[in-house]
């Protein structure tokens, strides 16, 4: 598998990466939740299997479409890839809401068709002609730039993303926050806002990054279980278990005796 990356600068809280992927042999593979929507420029031909729950590829293969938006995942999908040659962003969760005005609860665990027909020819004609990968990357880089300025609401965004890092550091701290002490709202309108923007509830999306968290440990460290599930703020390992076969369909020891170079990436 072939995989080139590009850093936007500036796109920066909204726009994590921007990448190329092309993959030449039979290749199946699992990808677990990773707090990302991905919006996915399709320039091969479409893959041949997509499997997860609330995925049904006979009703809609998103990879039939030249663009299609992938929402934040909260359980593991499956790819038959042979074939696959994509373009696309990897973007934090309130990007759905910023640039497509999609609450990021509508676009959770499903694929939908991004079909603004004249913005979608505009770009797609600009991918298939420029010939490199950095001048793609920073073709989507000025186009999504002139996007950003744009967006209603990104202030609102931004605050309710400081929310969630401070809440993250207090739980890996072992506290346990309260996010109407950071939030500022009424607890009925900060679950809507998180909805909207993040995609789950405030308890939820704690443990979503908890989940995250420990992904990265077992492949950056050479701690034990224990202490990936004590340094990613977990009661004990039997919350650790749980938490993590929430969002992966799978235990921890699992995963680890099972991880490939890429986090969040298994074979299928």
């Amino acid at each position: 598998m072939e995989f080139i990356e590009y850093k936007p600068a500036k796109l920066t809280q909204l726009v994590l990466s921007i990448y190329e992927r092309k993959v030449t042999f039979p290749m199946r593979v699992q990808f677990l939740p990773d707090n990302t929507v991905t919006l996915i420029f399709n320039i091969g031909k479409k893959i041949q299997g997509i499997k997860g729950e609330n995925v049904d590829s006979k009703v809609f293969n998103p990879t039939e479409k030249f663009c299609f938006l992938s929402g934040l995942h909260t359980k593991p999908i499956y790819f038959d890839m042979e074939g696959l040659h994509v373009v696309g962003l990897i973007m934090a969760p309130v990007a759905a809401k910023a640039f497509f005005k999609l609450p990021t609860e509508e676009v959770k665990d499903v694929a939908v068709e991004w079909a603004f027909t004249k913005e979608m020819d505009y770009i797609e004609e600009h991918i298939r002609t420029l010939s490199s990968f950095p001048e793609r990357a920073r073709w989507l880089e000025d186009y999504f730039f002139q996007k950003l300025n744009q967006v209603e609401d990104l202030h609102l965004a931004m605050k309710l993303s400081q929310v969630v890092k401070l809440m993250k550091r207090d739980v890996l701290q072992g506290k346990r926050p309260d996010v109407n002490d950071y939030s500022g709202y009424s607890k009925m309108h900060t679950n809507r806002m998180f909805k909207d923007w993040f995609g789950l509830p405030p308890g939820k999306l704690l443990r979503y990054q908890q989940f995250n968290h420990a992904i990265q440990l077992i492949h950056q460290s050479n701690l034990s279980l224990t202490q990936v599930g004590l340094e990613s703020g977990f009661y004990d390992q039997a919350h650790f278990i749980r938490v993590f076969e929430e969002f992966a369909r799978m235990t921890p020891g699992h995963y680890k005796n099972n991880k490939t170079g890429l986090p969040g990436i298994l074979p299928w």
